[in-house]
């Protein structure tokens, strides 16, 4: 865990802010109004309250600091442990040997055995991305990067997620072609009901005996 992870918890907001979350601004800018005024309102407008609404506007603001911060704290992922990193190196190599293979089963149960002991594992994260992709489940590949995205080590692999989602990109744009294609155009059904009509209608008892 990185000394700026750390910090982070320290503001309300700054962490989910620093992961890309609108609401962390939001909290953010409201706890620094709310302590702005209350600094005022206890070192220069004194006259604007009372000794008691100062005490419990200091009160409400160390409480929810307080609080965000625990919060925030028990909810940033731990650094492995040696042993998990052992177990996650291998398990990473077991991945790229059935990915090889072509076992992608065996290769995304071993990737997400990873990700639960440490959901910011990039190289885990990028590689099951790119597994999803090649076995066509493009919304949750999507999805995979997406989280990539919100990881604290991003900046390592905004390339490669750049390339990933160009891939899928133009996957998305291949399907659409195809289905395109494979629907008869309006022309042609229109065709198509002539055509069944007309048959029809030289097979009538009626045709048949004029």
């Amino acid at each position: 865990m990185s000394r700026f992870s750390q910090a982070s918890c320290l503001w309300p907001g700054l962490r989910q802010l620093w992961q890309g979350a609108w609401s962390g601004l939001a909290l953010a800018v409201c706890f620094s109004l709310a302590l702005n005024f209350t600094l005022l309102t206890t070192l220069v407008w004194t006259e604007l309250s009372t000794p008691l609404v100062r005490i419990t506007a200091w009160a409400a603001l160390a409480l929810v600091w307080t609080t965000v911060a625990v919060v925030t704290w028990r909810r940033m992922p731990r650094q492995p442990t040696a042993r998990q990193l052992q177990t996650a190196e291998g398990l990473f190599n077991l991945a790229q040997s059935e990915y090889l293979k072509g076992n992608h089963f065996a290769a995304e149960s071993a990737l997400r055995q990873i990700l639960t002991h440490n959901p910011e594992d990039g190289d885990a994260q990028i590689m099951l991305a790119g597994l999803l992709r090649r076995t066509a489940r493009l919304d949750d590949a999507a999805a995979q990067l997406a989280q990539l995205e919100q990881s604290e080590g991003y900046g390592k692999w905004w390339p490669e997620v750049a390339r990933e989602r160009q891939w899928l990109a133009d996957l998305k744009q291949q399907q659409s072609e195809q289905q395109e294609s494979e629907q008869p155009s309006e022309t042609e059904t229109d065709a198509a009901d002539a055509d069944r009509q007309s048959t029809a209608e030289s097979h009538s008892p009626i045709a048949n005996a004029a």
